[in-house]
């Protein structure tokens, strides 16, 4: 699909290349900000596509207002208990192939997790947070190596690790708007 995406102050925008590319220049504005790093692969994608791998994920602010049924089924599937989730809620999980292997959320409460990665040449400890809009103070956190890897952006942030623990990738899905397209 390709395109651009503009962030206003309360919302997002998507323009796709085809409509761009009739104007010889895009005027720039104050009033937004463009986020050109974002990727059209949809969530279910997205995990399957890193099955094999560590997958670690935080909600941040709000999650849960576009996630398709697509996904909830797929979550569903690995055994996340995506339907007590609701929205505004604090939630992190650990997916290892295709199972949840943690999770913890709260209604009202900032929730904490340290997870500890049984990789023998590199066991390592990573914090996870999750903050959702009820708590009064949205946050996420996803600390591995004393880096943090959460984009701090609303709705659903992830890191990937392979089985050496090497950073595969750490991404955003907007979750609010929907799951269809991720940022870095």
């Amino acid at each position: 699909l390709g395109g651009r995406s503009f962030q206003f102050e309360r919302y997002r925008m998507f323009v796709t290349d085809e409509f761009l590319n009739r104007f010889d220049s895009f005027i720039d504005s104050n009033a937004f900000k463009t986020i050109a790093s974002q990727y059209n692969t949809d969530l279910p994608k997205f995990l399957s596509e890193n099955s094999d791998k560590y997958i670690f994920g935080v909600l941040h602010q709000e999650g849960l207002g576009r996630l398709s049924m697509e996904s909830k089924a797929l979550l569903k599937s690995y055994g996340s208990k995506i339907d007590s989730i609701g929205f505004g809620d604090s939630w992190l999980f650990v997916i290892h192939g295709n199972k949840i292997s943690t999770e913890m959320y709260s209604k009202s409460d900032v929730v904490r997790e340290n997870v500890y990665l049984p990789i023998a040449d590199n066991p390592n400890t990573i914090q996870l947070i999750s903050g959702g809009h009820n708590t009064g103070n949205p946050m996420s956190s996803i600390k591995y190596n004393n880096i943090d890897y959460s984009l701090q952006k609303r709705g659903l942030n992830f890191l990937v690790l392979d089985s050496t623990g090497k950073v595969v990738n750490y991404i955003n899905f907007d979750t609010y708007i929907s799951d269809r397209f991720f940022f870095k």
